[in-house]
């Protein structure tokens, strides 16, 4: 960057070489009349007491030239005012350079302390300087020399110009008064221009500074540097720019392009830090009175990142414009543009800093105390994670993030789902958080609820798009009641099985959980010796394996299932409802909730009204409103056991209204009051001793009485 340097130089040439020239020709004292060797002539202002033309006026110090000054005429009055007409000033070999000053006149005031030149004033200088004004006067007892009107120079490739500039000799300081503008030409077809604008300028060369007043702006090519007054703070030879202070409104833009690449600056105040060469960037401070009005953008791919705090320090990379270093400190926010596959993001937090780890651009973050990350999809829910910590990765220049890692008292949330642990980490580009950690502030392991079910576990993962949810663990759900909850836009009302009560919650437990929230499917997966769980009240079902569809109402159980539920039955002489527990262990079970029914599969075993009945399948149809058994139907292998009567075949069928049960089988076995009947088909009731047996051309109907049999007592 070489625009700090430009920046010196166009003040320092013109204030140390023309003004300073100024005070040094015109500081002589009062000549005491006409140069020797001069004719007299006819004098062309009759006020004057002496005139001469075409002379010149040596300044010698120990016979060395000090300047001399050459004349058209020379006029003296009685007050001891003189006045030179066409007047021309050489300094030979002032600080290893020649100068010629020329004005059309110059007046030296009584006593020889005002010193006044007008008319085409122009400073040459051996090194290329020409300056030019129309008025200047010097105060010798001030040690000020003024030129109150507009005033210009140009030295090659640079130029500038003000309204109004003095040069105070004491303190070695110039000041561009008004209007003050500077411009430097570019050396080579790479450079750009340089143009400086300000209210004012002010350069203490003694004290190695350079300050703006009335507002301030710098623009070289697409690069553009503005403020209400800024102070560039130069080396001690004067040669380099080492700081810039800009103060009030200040603003930078254009600095660089690429990622990672610092594009602009905006802030109340910003201090900028130069490299030993003058020219790069090292560092840059941001101040403001309010939290956020500080801020940067840098280049990322997919769009820059505006990184926005109350005071914000960046480090940069050798070229002078890669930011390798960054630290926001109240109120710090960075903002990411949406791209095609992610949507815009804020994240904020007290501090922030950024660091180029394993490159030369930014690509790791840590955001600490009141971390909010937020996600805003167009049209969709805003996803929001809050921690104490935030630890991220991203492409360079803070660009598109991977890893996410949030720690203390995490909560996501996402439209009605919520979740709380410990600690957090949301991997972007899978579209996954993963909850792990105990939350410090509740003591609980991690948690995570829809409205629809709340899911606690050691470890839970959450798959934004589509919604799922993974646990693992000591899981633990809870199944909020179907009765209070709101029908979903995606899914409609919650159809919990017809087994279970809809005004409850519904327990579960497990050692993993995989829940769809879009289709409303849960899934219990058991680790052995232990089996998932799951329960309402009086109502149980274990298994290795539960699938709860809450979009069907459909109940799944697989390995070694055992069930547990109540099931009502009418009193066959009272007709008075009454509830008694159905309880089962198959292979496999599943209830389905259209047709109202329940499967025992595999090793079926089933004890309840019907009474205690086994088969390698087993079907329970209940009523459609309540949990009123209609009928059971069981498969293969058929064993029925109740207080009076045993019986075995091929297929069972019982029909509750009436207590009826058809049995079918090659042969049917029924042994009933200390007899054995066999046949095809068997049917009998539940409440009475009648037994109808049928014969077929294979079976024939057998009775045979049970030696040392006892009946049971019929209750």
């Amino acid at each position: 960057m070489r625009w700090p340097q430009r920046l010196r130089i166009g003040i320092a040439v013109f204030g140390a070489a023309f003004l300073v020239v100024l005070y040094m020709a015109f500081r002589a004292p009062r000549p005491g009349g006409p140069p020797a060797g001069v004719g007299r002539v006819t004098r062309e202002d009759p006020a004057a007491t002496a005139q001469s033309t075409s002379g010149t006026l040596l300044n010698l110090r120990r016979d060395t030239e000090n300047y001399k000054i050459d004349f058209d005429q020379h006029l003296v009055y009685p007050d001891g005012r003189q006045k030179l007409q066409g007047a021309r000033v050489t300094v030979p070999n002032r600080g290893g350079r020649s100068f010629t000053v020329k004005a059309r006149e110059a007046d030296v005031g009584a006593g020889g302390d005002a010193i006044r030149m007008e008319g085409a004033v122009q400073l040459d200088g051996s090194d290329g300087l020409v300056a030019k004004t129309e008025a200047a006067t010097y105060s010798q007892s001030e040690g000020i020399l003024r030129a109150p009107g507009p005033a210009s120079f140009t030295r090659g490739r640079m130029s500038g110009a003000s309204v109004g500039m003095t040069y105070d000799k004491g303190r070695d300081a110039i000041s561009m008064l008004d209007k003050a503008v500077m411009a430097l030409a570019p050396e080579t077809a790479e450079d750009r221009p340089v143009d400086i604008a300000a209210g004012s300028a002010y350069f203490a060369r003694a004290d190695h500074y350079v300050q703006y007043e009335r507002g301030f702006t710098l623009v070289s090519g697409g690069r553009t540097l503005s403020s209400t007054r800024a102070t560039a703070y130069l080396t001690e030879d004067g040669a380099r720019v080492q700081t810039l202070e800009m103060r009030g409104q200040s603003r930078i833009t254009g600095v660089g392009e690429g990622a990672g690449a610092l594009r602009g600056m905006d802030a109340d105040d910003i201090n900028l830090e130069f490299a030993g060469d003058g020219k790069t960037l090292a560092g840059a401070t941001l101040a403001s009175a309010r939290p956020g009005r500080a801020s940067i953008e840098i280049g990322a791919d997919g769009g820059a990142r505006r990184v926005a705090g109350q005071w914000i320090d960046l480090r940069f990379a050798p070229d002078g414009s890669t930011v390798n270093g960054l630290t926001v400190r109240e109120s710090a926010a960075l903002t990411l543009p949406a791209t095609p596959k992610e949507p815009p993001r804020t994240i904020t937090a007290v501090t922030l800093t950024a660091k180029a780890e394993g490159g030369t651009s930014l690509n790791a973050a840590r955001f600490v105390d009141n971390v909010e990350y937020k996600e805003s999809p167009a049209g969709g829910t805003p996803r929001v994670v809050r921690a104490r910590t935030l630890e991220t990765a991203t492409a360079p220049g803070l660009g598109a993030m991977t890893d996410a890692r949030f720690a203390g008292a995490v909560r996501f949330e996402e439209g009605p789902t919520r979740g709380a642990s410990g600690q957090a980490r949301y991997l972007v580009d899978r579209g996954r958080i993963d909850l792990d950690g105990v939350d410090q502030t509740t003591g609980q392991s991690p948690r995570v609820t829809d409205g629809e079910v709340a899911i606690d576990a050691g470890h839970i993962e959450i798959t934004t798009d589509p919604r799922r949810i993974a646990a693992k663990g000591d899981v633990r759900s809870v199944m909020q009641p179907a009765a209070t909850q709101e029908a979903r836009a995606s899914g409609g009302e919650v159809r919990r099985a017809g087994m279970l009560e809809k005004d409850q919650p519904v327990y579960a437990t497990s050692a993993a959980l995989d829940y769809d929230s879009t289709a409303r499917v849960a899934v219990y997966t058991a680790e052995a010796p232990a089996q998932s769980r799951l329960w309402q009240g009086d109502t149980t079902i274990q298994a290795d394996r539960l699938t709860v569809d809450d979009a069907t109402g459909n109940l799944a159980g697989k390995g070694s299932v055992a069930t547990a539920f109540l099931i009502e039955e009418r009193d066959e002489k009272t007709g008075a409802r009454q509830q008694t527990t159905s309880i089962g262990s198959a292979d496999d079970f599943l209830y389905e909730d259209g047709p109202r029914q329940a499967t025992y599969t595999g090793a079926a075993h089933v004890s309840g009204p019907q009474g205690d009945l086994r088969a390698s399948r087993i079907e329970l149809f209940l009523a459609a409103d309540v949990n009123e058994l209609q009928r059971v139907e069981a498969f293969t292998a058929v064993a029925l056991n109740d207080a009076t009567r045993t019986v075995s075949g091929d297929r069972l069928t019982y029909t509750a209204a009436e207590g009826r049960y058809l049995v079918v089988g090659s042969p049917v076995k029924i042994l009933a009051d200390c007899r054995e009947t066999t046949g095809r088909t068997l049917t009998f009731y539940r409440s009475t001793n009648n037994i109808d047996v049928e014969p077929n051309d294979q079976f024939r109907t057998q009775v045979k009485s049970v030696p040392n049999c006892v009946v049971p007592e019929r209750k």
